[in-house]
């Protein structure tokens, strides 16, 4: 099963993908100030041309556990994506995700500059591969 991983933002998406096995995510885009029709678009094409079976989507939630304003947003943009596309979302729980990108950024070096194009795509990563595995210990 082949998954397309998505961390929304209100200015960019980061956009990772799976291999054919479902095993291993890897970064793949990020979308910079698109409006949805474009999205849509963008995603209705890579959907094809990859594969992609379901999408998982980054939940924003608090340390507490609790839901907020933002959750509802990509709820919504969850709804969006599944009536345009046509194919199933998950949510993963995003917590922690944007500590775990800097760290990873700090270990590879990159400046807080350079590192605004690619933060998205790795917190897309993460939020895949954390959906993945806990899907394969269920």
């Amino acid at each position: 099963m082949k998954l397309l991983g998505i961390d929304y933002g209100e200015k960019r998406i980061g956009l990772a993908i799976s291999d054919d096995l479902g095993l291993l995510a890897h970064e793949r885009a990020v979308l910079d100030g698109l409006d949805n029709d474009k999205i849509i678009e963008y995603l209705r094409k890579m959907i094809e041309e990859e594969g992609i079976d379901m999408i998982v989507l980054g939940l924003p939630i608090n340390t507490a556990g609790e839901e907020t304003e933002k959750t509802q947003e990509v709820r919504d943009f969850a709804s969006m994506l599944e009536n345009c596309l046509g194919c199933e979302v998950a949510f993963e729980d995003e917590r922690f995700t944007t500590v775990q990108v800097d760290r990873i950024l700090k270990e590879m070096d990159i400046s807080q500059k350079r590192a605004r194009g690619i933060k998205d795509m790795i917190a897309a990563k993460i939020i895949l591969q954390g959906y993945m595995d806990r899907i394969k210990k269920e």
